[in-house]
C-alpha cells in the first residue's frame, strides 16, 4: 500500500509544478484516507462525503487491501463526513433514513472540519455509534404470554450526518416472538422528546404498549453523547409489583423503577 500511495503523490505532484510560482491556494488537495478506526469486512463500504460548496463530493471506498483512499479537493477548509454500516438504510445527501419494517444498521459515523492546507492531508476519522443495541427481557409470565407479535413505534427514524441529529419520522418493525422472552434490537440516535414503545399484540387483539422511550429518558441515558451505549431493560414482577431496571452503560448505572 506504501509503494502505490507514493507512486501516486510523485505523480500527482507534477500537476501542481505550475503551481510553484503562482498562488498555491490555487493547487488542489489531495485528502488520503485512514480508516484505522473503522474495522470493516471485505469489500464492505464506507461513505466520505466532503461539503465543498462548489462541488460537493460523496465517494464510495471499499475495504480493499493495497488500495489507497484518496480524494482531491481544493485548498481551504472543508466539512467531511464518514460514514460505515449502511444496510437497510436509505443515504441521501447526508442523510440516513431508516425504511418502515426494518430496525436500525449498525451505524459508525463522523463528522469534522479540517484545514486542507499543501499538497496532501493524511485524515484518520473516528467511528462513533450512531445506534443503541437494547436488549429487553420480560420476566413476567402475565405480560409474555399469549403475544402474537410485538412491534416497535417510534418518530425518530435516522440521523443528519453532518451535524448527528435526529431525523423525526416513521419508526416501526417487528421483533421475532422469544419462548425465551428475551429481545434484541437497534434503534437510531433518539431525540429527548422522542416517542419510542414496544406494543405487545395478544391473540385476543389486546395491545399492550410500553413506553421503553420515556424508562429510558428517566434513567438518565444520554442520547446526546458521542458514541451511543447499550441498553439493557428487564422487566421483571413479583408479588403486586412490577420492577423495570435499566442498565447497561460502561459507569455501571442502574435505574429502577417500581409500578
Amino acid at each position: 500500500m506504501r509503494k502505490f500511495i507514493i507512486q501516486a503523490l510523485l505523480s500527482l505532484s507534477a500537476l501542481c509544478i505550475s503551481c510553484i510560482k503562482e498562488n498555491r491556494m490555487e493547487c488542489p488537495c489531495w485528502i488520503e484516507f485512514d480508516f484505522s478506526n473503522y474495522p470493516m469486512s471485505s469489500f464492505e463500504e464506507i461513505r466520505a462525503s466532503v461539503w465543498d460548496i462548489n462541488n460537493p463530493q460523496h465517494t464510495i471506498f471499499h475495504n480493499q487491501e493495497g488500495v489507497a483512499h484518496i480524494i482531491e479537493v481544493s485548498q481551504g477548509s472543508h466539512e467531511i463526513t464518514v460514514i460505515r454500516g449502511l444496510q437497510n438504510s436509505e443515504y441521501d445527501d447526508g442523510v440516513v433514513s431508516i425504511p418502515t419494517g426494518f430496525q436500525a444498521d449498525s451505524i459508525y459515523a463522523c463528522t469534522q472540519r479540517i484545514e486542507c492546507i499543501g499538497e496532501t492531508l493524511r485524515y484518520m476519522p473516528m467511528a462513533y455509534r450512531q445506534f443503541a443495541t437494547i436488549t429487553l427481557t420480560i420476566k413476567d409470565e402475565n405480560l409474555a404470554e399469549n403475544v402474537k407479535d410485538l412491534r416497535i413505534i417510534g418518530d425518530t427514524n435516522g440521523i443528519n450526518c453532518r451535524n448527528m441529529a435526529p431525523i423525526k419520522g416513521v419508526l416501526e418493525f417487528l421483533l421475532p416472538v422469544s419462548t425465551e422472552h428475551i429481545y434484541h434490537f437497534r434503534v437510531p440516535r433518539q431525540r429527548i422528546d422522542s416517542v419510542l414503545e414496544l406494543n405487545l399484540v395478544r391473540l385476543s387483539g389486546e395491545v399492550v404498549t410500553l413506553p421503553i422511550g420515556s424508562w429510558i429518558i428517566a434513567s438518565g441515558y444520554d442520547w446526546y453523547a458521542a458514541d451511543l451505549e447499550e441498553i439493557d431493560i428487564l422487566i421483571d414482577h413479583s408479588d403486586s409489583f412490577t420492577t423495570v431496571t435499566i442498565s447497561g452503560w460502561s459507569d455501571g448505572t442502574e435505574y429502577i423503577m417500581e409500578f
